[in-house]
């Protein structure tokens, strides 16, 4: 299990994003609204994504991008409503 922990938009919350398992087994967590509710988060996408501009320093990216490969989560795309 991998755990990340990402900054919120406001700059204020830290939500925790989960992954678990390995390619076409992996599956993803996040403890924001969405994520609670069983959707794939912005945070969730951003991730993977390889936008690690919203990590926590100390958080590796690396380990990620080998988990991910030949995963189906990676082929989702997220549409933001402002």
């Amino acid at each position: 299990m991998l755990e990340y922990r990402i900054i919120s938009s406001n700059g204020f919350n830290i939500y925790k994003v989960k992954f678990e398992g390995k390619g076409e087994s992996l599956s993803a967590y996040c403890n924001c609204y969405s994520g609670k509710n069983g959707k794939y988060c912005k945070h969730i996408s951003n991730l993977i994504n390889n936008n690690i501009d919203i990590l926590q320093p100390s958080d590796n990216i690396e380990l990620l991008k080998d988990v991910i490969k030949n995963s189906s989560i990676i082929s989702i795309k997220i549409i933001y409503q402002k």
